[in-house]
């Protein structure tokens, strides 16, 4: 899906990657990033003719559950356009310089994201035991 972000580092992680689909079109994607406790929110974008549908908070929030069952205990995102629509989600600004050390080696960091991005986190509660069961692989079972 063309948008304006950067996709280097993206291949590394695509086990928590998501894509919106409808019929053969992909709509949206989001993306997680985990550093141990950490994680990097990436990659979110929904086609311009499908966006105030839902499609980014329902990726959003799929990629919240995600790293809740990683034990991700805040997750933090650099955007560029879209501050408004984060800080509906709970997520609040705060300052590069105050990053998470592990963080600093992603590709985001790195310089693939425009000096002008801002940053942005949001602390995620423990996650339901319900969705952590469901998430587990039946075959991991004793």
């Amino acid at each position: 899906m063309a948008n304006e972000r950067p996709t280097d580092g993206v291949a590394d992680h695509l086990e928590h990657f998501w894509l919106a689909i409808s019929g053969d079109q992909i709509i949206g994607s989001a993306g997680l990033e985990t550093y141990g406790e950490v994680g990097l929110l990436r990659s979110v974008a929904v086609l311009p003719e499908r966006r105030n549908q839902g499609i980014a908070k329902a990726l959003v929030e799929r990629i919240k559950d995600d790293a809740r069952c990683e034990d991700v205990k805040v997750l933090y995102l650099l955007t560029g356009s879209a501050r408004r629509f984060f800080e509906g989600l709970g997520f609040h600004l705060m300052t590069k310089t105050d990053a998470p050390r592990a963080l600093l080696a992603s590709a985001e960091f790195q310089g693939i994201c425009p000096a002008s991005d801002v940053l942005m986190k949001l602390a995620l509660r423990a996650p339901d035991t319900a969705l952590e069961s469901a998430r587990k692989d039946p075959r991991d079972a004793d």
